[in-house]
């Protein structure tokens, strides 16, 4: 049935463990390919961040979640491989959209010869095959999982207190304009994406907009923390390029702060508890079948 709750279904708990059980079958699946390692493992870690974002909305109700977002976080680990070199590719390369004429071979030389070294570290099939353990185990231990209270209650909690991070997030990194904060807002935003996807059959035509906009906001946060990271490469370097690359990295980086703290606003106008209550009356509207 997807990753998203069905309000008919008997109880959020059952909800839960067969959302859990879809993404870990799936997984384990797509671990068995390794005709494209990388689309591979991409594909692995985004099924661990879908898991712990589910772990997330159910957090208070759930007494095994530091057990369990532990479990998921280390097999997401486990997969490593260092991708940031082939992110900061793209990044530097991306800065020419603001100066045609930026100077950027002699780093990206560097960062091809990072990335080709990354891809050199790990076999895929070992780290395919210690994923693949560590999800059979929590495979096994999903039927047992105990979810406190029934239907939207189990849910409503989680839900209160990401989106309630989301926006405090938002105004942390206002404030202080510091990288961190706005890649900690990030991580709200996307875990806020997920338990918007998970709740989406309750009422999908007035959660998809909103849905699509979280989901514009985490892209704008997530090409601020590549400039973040690209910022802390070039800076280590000492190629004549790297005071015009990093100029432009910063303006880059502050316009995109500018624009997700404006959506960012507009995302988290309404109070947590208003946004609680009202996806409740969805749930408890679909529930009765209207």
């Amino acid at each position: 049935m997807g990753f998203k709750f069905q309000p008919r279904e008997e109880g959020a708990g059952a909800g839960v463990r067969r959302i859990a059980l879809e993404q870990v079958e799936a997984a384990l699946a797509e671990a068995k390919d390794l005709s494209d390692p990388d689309e591979t493992i991409h594909s692995l870690r985004k099924r661990c961040k879908k898991l712990r974002g589910l772990l997330r909305l159910i957090k208070p109700r759930f007494k095994h979640f530091a057990q369990e977002n532990a479990a998921v976080r280390e097999a997401a680990n486990g997969l490593a491989g260092n991708r940031d070199a082939a992110v900061m590719i793209k990044t530097l390369e991306s800065l020419r959209e603001d100066d045609i004429n930026l100077p950027i071979s002699a780093v990206r030389a560097l960062l091809q010869a990072n990335n080709e070294a990354a891809g050199e570290q790990g076999d895929p099939e070992a780290l395919a095959d210690e994923f693949s353990a560590r999800f059979v185990a929590l495979r096994e231990r999903i039927p047992n999982w105990s979810v406190r209270g029934h239907g939207f209650d189990s849910l409503a909690q989680g839900l209160h207190d990401n989106y309630r991070r989301m926006r405090q997030g938002m105004e942390a990194a206002a404030t202080s304009d510091d990288p961190v904060q706005f890649h900690e807002w990030r991580k709200a935003a996307k875990y806020f994406w997920h338990h918007l996807s998970l709740l989406s059959a309750c009422a999908p035509a007035m959660t998809k907009p909103y849905r699509a906009g979280v989901a514009e906001l985490e892209t704008t946060l997530g090409s601020h923390h590549d400039l973040t990271v690209l910022e802390d490469f070039v800076g280590g370097l000492s190629d004549p390029s790297v005071p015009s690359i990093l100029i432009t990295i910063r303006q880059r980086r502050d316009h995109l702060g500018q624009e997700a703290i404006a959506l960012g606003r507009q995302l988290g106008a309404e109070k947590p508890g208003a946004l609680v209550g009202r996806l409740g009356q969805y749930w408890a509207l679909a529930k009765k079948g209207h």
